[in-house]
């Protein structure tokens, strides 16, 4: 379980402190998924907080944006496999419909669950003061002229 929490804080840039290590660690499977959610969530929240709205807009809109972009061609590509593999599994004996719509559902799902983790684990790791820094004296000729 320790080499997964270590893997898990260097993905998000996380630092455990030892007593909730501990706890994370004498935690149950399904206990430990609710509780490293709220763990990442109250972090990149107060991350969040400190950020002025308008960066954070223009940073999620071009984060999510990307992302998509990229899980979408991705996911096109592995529909056009599938669309091949189904067309065998006709030979198989197998109802190529069925087996097209279950395995379309899937790697859909596996999009979107894509889509949740790479943004959360992309915002966790991103350096919002450097944008703010960047975006400052715009904001100050936008505001002067």
């Amino acid at each position: 379980m320790s080499d997964f929490l270590q893997v898990f804080a260097k993905e998000l840039s996380l630092k455990f402190e030892p007593d909730t290590l501990k706890k994370f660690e004498s935690s149950s499977y399904e206990n430990l998924k609710e509780l490293l959610n709220d763990y990442v969530y109250v972090r990149v929240m107060a991350k969040l907080q400190t950020v002025d709205k308008r960066v954070l807009y223009v940073v999620m809109k071009d984060v999510y944006l990307y992302h998509i972009d990229m899980l979408w061609i991705k996911h096109i590509d592995e529909m056009e496999y599938l669309r091949d593999k189904v067309g065998l599994m006709g030979y198989a004996q197998i109802d190529p419909l069925v087996m097209y719509k279950k395995e379309a559902f899937d790697k859909f799902q596996t999009l979107l669950w894509r889509l949740k983790s790479d943004v959360t684990t992309y915002i966790a790791n991103f350096d919002f003061t450097v944008v703010s820094q960047q975006s400052a004296p715009l904001q100050m000729q936008q505001e002067n002229g």
